[in-house]
């Protein structure tokens, strides 16, 4: 997050994980404890953050990224990973042939997959504007939208049948979800 000291990116081969503590001018390697890519970061605030793995793994850092500890999680396949608070946590991604979201309560120490009826659905980036609203993009221009913390998600037309793989939104109004070929979709209305 660009408003506070610590940035992290968690993306790369062999489990690579770089600090930068001055705005990316110079980055720091810290070991993960994984050997794995990964796909997914997400900071609640300077101290806590999470990362996905596509190999059944999240790791977790309470000290600004600078140690890790590795954790379980319930598939393969996982693309991102989202907190709205230091205990309650969400994964998306895909296993075996369905869409998979899976949460926790506990600060990613045990995981739950909830059955979201997708078939044949890779679903790639999630992001929550608050405790109770978010919205997941992924295969074939797939959006998915709650309202009530995950409890159930409902499907938005995207406009679009390219593969999104990031989604953004700066209040439950306006967003953007980018994608294959140069999609960039844009919503002034929580995506209805």
């Amino acid at each position: 997050r660009g408003d506070l000291d610590v940035d992290l990116a968690g993306a790369g081969e062999y489990g690579v994980v770089l600090k930068t503590t001055d705005g990316g001018q110079t980055w720091v390697q810290k070991t993960s404890g994984i050997t794995e890519e990964l796909y997914g970061v997400h900071f609640i605030d300077a101290a806590n953050g999470w990362a996905v793995s596509g190999f059944k793994r999240v790791i977790r850092t309470s000290d600004g990224g600078d140690t890790w500890s590795v954790h379980a999680c319930p598939f393969y396949d996982s693309r991102d990973i989202w907190f709205t608070d230091v205990n309650n946590g969400w994964i998306v991604g895909k296993t075996s042939n369905l869409g998979s979201i899976s949460f926790t309560t506990d600060g990613g120490l045990t995981w739950s997959t909830k059955d979201i009826g997708l078939p044949n659905t890779y679903l790639q980036a999630i992001q929550f504007v608050d405790e109770l609203t978010g919205w997941i993009v992924g295969q074939s221009g797939k959006v998915l939208y709650t309202e009530d913390a995950g409890q159930t998600w409902t499907e938005q037309n995207s406009g679009t049948e390219d593969w999104l793989y990031g989604v953004y939104f700066l209040n439950d109004r306006l967003g953007w979800a980018v994608g294959d070929l140069g999609t960039i979709r844009f919503t002034t209305s929580g995506g209805i």
